[in-house]
């Protein structure tokens, strides 16, 4: 059986390089993204689309902490998820997870956690993905965001 440190090795994370504060992992069906404080430069950003916008993906765990995206790259971000069967997001900003629960409430598959509550935000997007555990996303997304 698979360690938990060997499942997280055979995935390759595309960390943010100098400069950036966006990165992101691709596990067939889910994309975990997580994007640190401040804008996000455009090239970056259309490359992490073209993973989110892949044929297959179908859950997207989202995680920012202050990240100020363009109004454009929020509208590009909105097109891309149209269609996602899961959308989790983690943001640091008590309004921006109000926001996201009431698109929920409107029937859009979005929940959102608080960054003290990532574990649960993992369980959520590993929902109905084979192979693929709660605490795998959950380490991954530690080493998105370390």
């Amino acid at each position: 059986m698979m360690s938990e440190l060997d499942a997280l090795e055979q995935y390759e994370l595309d960390l943010p390089p100098v400069g950036s504060n966006l990165g992101w992992v691709s596990l067939g069906k889910l994309v975990i993204t997580y994007s640190g404080s401040g804008h996000v430069p455009h090239g970056r950003f259309e490359n992490c689309l073209k993973v989110l916008a892949a044929p297959g993906v179908e859950t997207v765990l989202a995680c920012s902490e202050n990240t100020r995206p363009t109004s454009l790259q929020r509208t590009a971000v909105a097109k891309v998820l149209r269609g996602k069967k899961i959308i989790v997001v983690v943001d640091a900003n008590p309004i921006t997870r109000g926001i996201i629960t009431a698109i929920g409430w409107l029937g859009i598959p979005m929940t959102s956690f608080g960054w003290g509550q990532t574990l649960a935000a993992a369980r959520e997007a590993a929902k109905g993905l084979d192979g693929v555990s709660p605490e795998t996303v959950h380490g991954l997304l530690s080493k998105l965001r370390s």
